[in-house]
């Protein structure tokens, strides 16, 4: 399984980081927006075609419909990553403009006055010779939440459906956790560890914030399910 999650991150992250350029520059068209939601299906259909067949390499049954009632949903909520990165364009682009003019405002640098100028001219004026510095380049303010953004919503996908799969199928699943250094303390005394889906275990981690639910449900979290092969763990608590 973890094979799969990893095939398919990437690629949407791409995906996401070319639409979120473009927001990022102003240069955005109805183009843009239908371009990425053509990307983002095409990848939902490929994403659901190798988790079917993965389930059909491990004898696990499957519900067709159950598969593309998720997938549908997750396409649909595409729309809200969309509203995610041009919100999040818009604040960091604020910010930088609070921050260039108290700088300005200190020490009436010419640099400073090109930035400012820059995020304040029309196109025809910035055509007009203002260059655009580093401090406002796409890789230093919005290149590694894009990607972040672009992997969360690709494991959103895989994960949703598993989920809907499994418990289809089973009472408990198995705990698993990407088994990578972003895994969180917590989850990695969960992984391997078997969960009844009536039951899901807590974790509690060092300022006391307390999470109960099943793989994918805290935030952020990348761990996903597998069928059961131990006995479930009852009124399961870990802390950190």
């Amino acid at each position: 399984m973890i094979d799969v999650f990893k095939k398919h991150e990437k690629p949407y992250q791409r995906i996401v980081r070319r639409f979120a350029i473009d927001i990022w520059k102003n240069r955005a068209t109805k183009e843009t927006y239908h371009d990425f939601f053509m990307r983002a299906f095409s990848f939902r259909n490929r994403y659901e075609r190798d988790l079917i067949q993965y389930y059909r390499e491990k004898n696990i049954k499957i519900f067709p419909g159950t598969i593309r009632a998720k997938a549908d949903q997750w396409y649909k909520d595409q729309q809200n990553l969309v509203e995610t990165v041009q919100a999040i364009t818009h604040i960091k682009k604020e910010n930088i403009k609070a921050e260039l003019f108290d700088e300005y405002v200190k020490t009436k640098s010419p640099k400073v006055q090109k930035l400012l100028n820059d995020l304040y001219l029309n196109k025809s004026e910035k055509e007009a010779g203002v260059s655009v510095l580093r401090v406002y380049s796409f890789s230093d303010n919005l290149l590694k939440k894009a990607e972040q953004l672009g992997s969360q919503s690709a494991y959103d996908l895989g994960s949703d459906i598993n989920e809907s799969v499994l418990s289809e199928n089973y009472e408990a699943y198995d705990w698993n956790t990407q088994e990578d250094s972003r895994v969180r303390r917590t989850h990695r005394k969960l992984n391997k560890k078997t969960f009844l889906y009536s039951d899901p275990p807590t974790t509690i981690d060092k300022y006391g914030r307390e999470h109960t639910g099943h793989t994918g449900t805290d935030w952020g979290c990348r761990c996903f399910a597998t069928p059961p092969t131990g006995k479930p763990k009852l009124n399961y608590v870990v802390r950190e």
